[in-house]
């Protein structure tokens, strides 16, 4: 932790990549706030942290970074610091009938130690990590003020996302850029999630109707999501706007490693459900985490992405597996409504916002879990 009293300059403050008792350390910071209130000892905590940057599908090859705001003359000491997660994307400006491949960064476990706070050391790191990130033809050039740029970028992202649990100001707040130059930062993208409370009884039979998926089935379900997405852009939403999508590459298999994590002992894990192919070849499926905030047990079903039609039965089976109570679904189908009893609509508390660059209007589409 740094001992200055004072708030160092900003032309003295850059990003740097972590180093790997930096990583600890990070993990360290936030243990207290995401890892002992979900019961994780501090060993274990770290020593997931470490599997996690292990060579996964969605770590290797700079996949999964973690960066460290410092000051230029105590580069070992953080100040704050955060996560990128690199995933292909596709873009389709308006006009143009094909969608084009992208590169986008998934930005996560932002986080300034108490001691740093009230400094402005959070928002100006995510400042500055928008040049670590994006593509400098799209970016305004770096202010002079800011000292010199951080030198190490990997500066091929078009856009990149965050979800936030504190609300879009402080994000919309982290602007690309200085002075009238500038853009706003990450930007609320409006999404709707739906909740059900599983009623007691109901249907839980499968009745030859659909397959469960293991890890493996549901990770071999990326390409596919993915040329779905890529085949059904340009079908979708606004063509005023840039259209963008984030790829389910790696996404899936990180979300069930994360499930595998918090709920080791979990029996026989299933995450998803896969129908007999509909009348044009698709078949219909469903892939899910279950979520908790201790590891004793998950308590909600969240749906990450559903390939429609899918029966509310598969959705129940699943939910009583797991043995939750609860599923959630982000978007706006409607086809499960007024299943157990009726659902519940409310503005997805993740807040998901996204910053680009150079691209205008945006339309993200396939906003899923």
């Amino acid at each position: 932790m740094s001992d200055e009293p004072d708030r160092v300059p900003l032309d003295q403050l850059t990003i740097v990549r972590c180093d790997a008792e930096q990583i600890k350390q990070t993990l360290r910071n936030h243990w207290p706030k995401w890892g002992q209130p979900r019961g994780f000892p501090i060993d274990t905590y770290l020593a997931r942290g470490e599997r996690l940057r292990a060579d996964q599908s969605f770590s290797k090859d700079d996949a999964h970074v973690t960066w460290g705001l410092v000051d230029r003359k105590n580069p070992s000491v953080l100040l704050s610091h955060c996560e990128t997660f690199r995933r292909p994307a596709l873009i389709l400006p308006p006009g143009e009938k094909k969608p084009q491949d992208a590169t986008t960064y998934t930005m996560g476990a932002v986080f300034c130690p108490e001691i740093n706070r009230g400094k402005g050391y959070g928002r100006h790191m995510l400042r500055l990590m928008h040049y670590v990130v994006g593509d400098p033809k799209g970016l305004p050039p770096f202010p002079k003020a800011w000292g010199e740029p951080p030198a190490e970028r990997l500066g091929d992202a078009r856009f990149s996302v965050l979800y936030s649990e504190i609300g879009n100001k402080f994000y919309s707040s982290c602007r690309v850029g200085d002075g009238p130059d500038s853009t706003e930062g990450w930007v609320e993208q409006r999404q709707d999630t739906r909740t059900w409370y599983l009623q007691p009884g109901g249907p839980i039979e499968n009745n030859g109707l659909w397959e469960w998926l293991g890890r493996k089935d549901s990770i071999k379900l990326e390409h596919e999501l993915s040329e779905r997405f890529r085949q059904d852009l340009p079908n979708q939403g606004d063509p005023k706007k840039t259209r963008v999508a984030v790829l389910p590459t790696s996404v899936i298999d990180y979300h069930i490693f994360r499930f595998m994590e918090m709920f080791p002992d979990h029996p026989s894990p299933k995450f998803g459900c896969i129908l007999p192919p509909d009348e044009n070849g698709r078949r219909p499926f469903f892939i899910y985490s279950a979520v908790g905030k201790h590891p004793d047990a998950p308590h909600t079903l969240e749906i990450m992405h559903a390939q429609q039609p899918v029966p509310w039965a598969a959705v129940r089976a699943a939910a009583v597996h797991h043995g939750v109570e609860k599923v959630k679904l982000w978007g706006g189908y409607t086809g499960w409504d007024k299943e157990e009893g009726g659902v519940k609509v409310e503005q997805n508390e993740d807040c998901p916002s996204l910053a680009n660059y150079g691209l205008g209007e945006v339309d993200w589409q396939f906003n899923d879990q």
